[in-house]
């Protein structure tokens, strides 16, 4: 297994067609979500965690990015996991892992950030849960241009990174959502 972490700026016209190639594997049909977020404008990571495997095939990914945001009418900075993407015939042997725990000492050693946050399927809570990520039960605000129900079939997760992260509260975005 092999981890790279770079800026997406660095990103030349192969990798990002590697890129793609590898979220056309993991979404073959095209965007898979709830249709109410079909149409929601999606904030693009700002660095770009990639996992190869011995042969140095793409077979994880995890994009970061930070954000200016408000908890509780109070300025924060945070950060944000986006794009988290596993090979299929790679799942369940560690590389998504392994680029969520790079993410994690990045966010800690780089961007110092209090705590991240991430959305993802009800389905993958279990998965994000045994990275120690936790469900953020309070009121995340977003500019979606969708009905704010449209994420009830997702889960905002979070996690402590230098300092405990809130699990309630309001936490707004103050742009679009990643």
């Amino acid at each position: 297994m092999h981890i790279t972490l770079r800026p997406r700026s660095d990103m030349s016209g192969a990798d990002l067609d590697e890129f793609r190639h590898l979220e056309d594997i993991v979404y073959p049909s095209g965007f898979d979500g709830p249709e109410e977020l079909e149409n929601v404008a999606w904030a693009d990571p700002e660095w770009d965690i990639w996992v190869r495997d011995d042969a140095g095939n793409l077979v994880s990914h995890a994009g970061i990015l930070e954000r200016d945001a408000l908890l509780n009418d109070n300025p924060i900075r945070i950060a944000g996991i986006a794009e988290v993407l596993s090979h299929p015939a790679y799942r369940r042997q560690g590389f998504g892992s392994a680029a969520l725990r790079e993410a994690g000492r990045f966010m800690a050693d780089e961007l110092r950030a209090p705590f991240a946050l991430l959305v993802c399927p009800q389905a993958a809570i279990p998965f994000y849960a045994s990275l120690g990520w936790q469900r953020f039960n309070g009121s995340v605000i977003a500019e979606m241009g969708v009905s704010p129900n449209a994420f009830a079939e997702s889960a905002w997760m979070i996690l402590s990174v230098t300092e405990d992260a809130p699990l309630d509260g309001t936490l707004d975005l103050q742009g679009i959502p990643w």
